[in-house]
């Protein structure tokens, strides 16, 4: 039998889980809502297909923690005491330009 994949919500609400298990910094308002406005539409086209979140899923949340871990040491070079959006746009764009997590159906970290 293939594995259920999550909703798109719930697997995005794992993402965000990671990513603040990674950073050691506190989030901005709007700071953890970077990530599933630029993966969301991959997400949607990924969990369309049977057992790819249980292949993926631990890459996928490990590179997510690797967004916090990231974050937090860009907001800590500019002295800034919380992530802010602009900070997870740039931790963002560095792990999804050095992701490599490729599957069948697809790059998930585009």
């Amino acid at each position: 039998m293939i594995d259920a994949n999550p909703s798109v919500d719930d697997a995005l609400k794992q993402v965000r889980d990671a990513i603040i298990g990674g950073a050691t910094l506190p989030f901005g308002d709007d700071a953890l809502l970077v990530v599933p406005e630029r993966v969301r539409p991959s997400f949607e086209e990924r969990l369309r297909t049977p057992g790819t979140w249980a292949r993926a899923s631990r890459n996928v949340l490990a590179a997510s923690r690797q967004v916090g871990i990231i974050a937090t040491a860009i907001a800590t070079l500019r002295h800034e005491t919380v992530i802010s959006r602009d900070v997870m746009d740039v931790a963002t764009t560095v792990v999804q330009s050095e992701c490599r997590i490729d599957m069948q159906e697809g790059r998930w970290c585009t």
